[in-house]
This record gives structure tokens, sequence and C-alpha cells, in this order.
């Protein structure tokens, strides 16, 4: 979406460097730049949306962390640090077949 709305935008410009006085290039170059708009405007939500995803995704996984250490350091006192270094070891590998079990591998 974002790339062909950014590929379309250029082209709107084309009928102001043809026009002439007229009611029709009036028109013309009218509904250009309602394209124009309507490029932008799904320019502008895609981008904010794709931002939006990275930063509530960094945000967790930062929000994430302070958490998992204090547990982390709870767990290591209360069972032992070993068990819990290898739970934390073993936890590492979720992200991972997520991924691998993801259609986030066809994209491209």
């Amino acid at each position: 979406m974002m790339l062909a709305a950014l590929g379309i935008t250029p082209l709107t410009k084309l009928p102001l460097l043809l026009a002439s006085p007229g009611l029709a290039w009036q028109v013309t170059i009218g509904a250009t730049l309602f394209v124009q708009l309507a490029c932008a405007g799904a320019a502008s939500t895609t981008q904010r949306s794709i931002r939006q995803i990275v930063t509530t995704s960094t945000w967790l996984t930062s929000g994430a962390r302070p958490v998992a250490a204090f547990l982390g350091s709870a767990l290591g006192v209360w069972i032992g640090v070993r068990p819990v270094l290898t739970a934390g070891t073993l936890l590492l590998l979720v992200p991972l077949v997520v991924l691998a079990c993801s259609p986030i591998r066809a994209l491209r």
C-alpha cells in the first residue's frame, strides 16, 4: 500500500505540467489532487501502523526485562541458580520456534 501510494503521487503532478486554461484541465487537476491526497493518507496511515506495531513490540519486550530480572533473581534464590539459568536458556528457544512456525518467513 505504501509503495503504491508513494509511486502514484508523482504521477499526479503530470497534469500540472501539461495543463492549459479551461474547465477540463481544472477538473483534471482537481481529480489528480484528490488522488494525491488519498495516496498521502494511505501512505501516512500505513507508516503510522508500522510505527505503532514496532513501538508496541519494543515496549513489550523492553518493559518485560525488569520483571524477568526480578523473577529470575527471586527464583534463583528460591530454587537455585543453575535450574533458573537452564530454564531461562530453554525459554530463549521460544521466539525461534514461534518465528520459524509463523508466516513471517514468507514475507519479502
